[in-house]
């Protein structure tokens, strides 16, 4: 693993613990060591779903135009 992914890993538990002026901090913190978009950033240490499209499976029951 990368030292990226290692950091990630790392912070992305305190983010999901943290109080919403600790997650600024740690936003911070990353985006200054990466060097990501601060945006960027918050969607890779969120990690949340919807965010990954690619392992996103659509319900048979609904269709995409």
């Amino acid at each position: 693993m990368s030292a990226r992914g290692e950091l990630l890993e790392m912070l992305r538990q305190r983010y999901r613990e943290a109080e919403r002026s600790e997650k600024s901090r740690i936003l911070d913190e990353f985006v200054s060591v990466t060097g990501y978009h601060r945006k960027h950033a918050l969607v890779v240490l969120d990690g949340a779903g919807w965010h990954r499209s690619r392992d996103l499976e659509v319900p048979a029951n609904v269709s995409l135009l």
